[in-house]
């Protein structure tokens, strides 16, 4: 009850912020799963699902992967794998993970891409899940709202690139033991 109750808190403060809230921005929660205790060796990020119309999912996929392979220390395929559809069949998974030696997916949803000049930054909005390669089942899943500064006026794409950063960092916290 006490959790709920914080919870409910928690979001209920997060509302009454006004643009993009920082949902996870701090350390955030840890996950309950670990990449080695699920076997999972390494991860194929496969492109993100764009809500924005902004046609930002390769870039935003391939940007997530790299920091993904950076911040893990996990096997990732250097290049993100183009989504099939709008949906994710459990043969194309199983498929491409036998073809490519995965043992899990990380995808996702944007669902927010904006420039925000009044506060001098970007903001980042997604879902990000981690799916098991034979069976398609998440295996965990975070809304992240990542933020980056505009340092100029001519340097927005590298704002919303750190910006990417910052939530595939976010992610991939959730799986470092909590000593790191």
């Amino acid at each position: 009850m006490r959790g709920f109750l914080t919870r409910g808190l928690l979001l209920g403060a997060l509302l009454l912020l006004p643009g993009c809230a920082a949902w996870f921005q701090g350390g955030g929660p840890r996950a309950k799963v670990e990449l080695e205790a699920q076997g999972i060796q390494r991860l194929a990020v496969v492109e993100f699902a764009d809500l924005t119309q902004q046609r930002v999912s390769w870039d935003l996929s391939r940007i997530f992967g790299q920091a993904l392979h950076e911040r893990l220390g996990v096997r990732v395929l250097e290049k993100p794998l183009p989504r099939p559809g709008a949906k994710l069949a459990g043969s194309w998974l199983k498929a491409e993970a036998r073809s490519k030696g995965v043992n899990a997916f990380v995808t996702g949803t944007v669902t927010g891409y904006q420039a925000q000049p009044a506060e001098g930054r970007v903001c980042v909005t997604m879902t990000v899940r981690l799916l098991e390669a034979d069976s398609g089942n998440i295996l965990w899943s975070k809304h992240t709202l990542a933020f980056a500064p505009i340092e100029s006026p001519i340097a927005p794409e590298e704002a919303f690139r750190q910006a990417i950063v910052n939530a595939a960092k976010e992610f991939a916290n959730d799986f470092l033991p909590p000593s790191s």
